[in-house]
């Protein structure tokens, strides 16, 4: 496998995963260098082609323009060689993020196997709850995350809202 570039899959599952790849998209885009026209900057190419890492974010069309690796999944609106693994980004508590994340996560164990499976979820809090069934969601995706993924990184939602109060001074965030 030595000179392979591994690949890397993005998984955003429901309305909280897909804010999340919003976000993570961004640092991506700062960090290794595409432009808004989808070319990369030859500058961070070239400090990026020692490790291969634009390789493994983003696939360049025929026409030379960098893509993100990247699956969304919200119910509202290739090819592959040396694939590593997947990151998983998704609540526990929403319904297509907890339900579909976990029936994908089985498919995923199911189908790729030892491929690593790593998640970043947002865990539901009593006060910032917008449903009633958001902790028996949470119970059911839970038990799900624990046979399928290989780590996961659980983010409290009451957390996040006072880290923007706090430190970012605002009142609501986005997430």
């Amino acid at each position: 496998m030595r000179g392979e570039t591994y690949r890397i899959r993005h998984l955003n599952i429901g309305q909280a995963g897909t804010q999340l790849g919003n976000a993570a998209w961004e640092l991506y885009l700062l960090e290794h260098g595409p432009k808004p026209d989808e070319f990369i900057d030859p500058d961070v190419t070239n400090q990026d082609a020692k490790c291969g890492s634009n390789e493994t974010f983003f696939t360049k069309t025929s026409g030379g323009k960098s893509v993100p690796r990247s699956i969304f999944v919200d119910l509202d609106p290739l090819n592959c060689h040396s694939l590593q693994g997947f990151l998983t980004f998704h609540s526990f508590g929403g319904g297509t993020g907890s339900g579909f994340g976990s029936l994908l996560l089985d498919h995923l164990t199911i189908t790729y196997g030892r491929k690593s499976k790593l998640g970043f979820s947002i865990y539901p809090s009593p006060r910032t709850s917008n449903a009633v069934v958001e902790p028996h969601n949470a119970v059911l995706s839970t038990h799900s995350t624990i046979e399928n993924s290989d780590c996961t990184f659980l983010v409290d939602n009451d957390a996040v809202y006072d880290i923007c109060r706090r430190n970012l001074d605002m009142n609501t965030s986005t997430v």
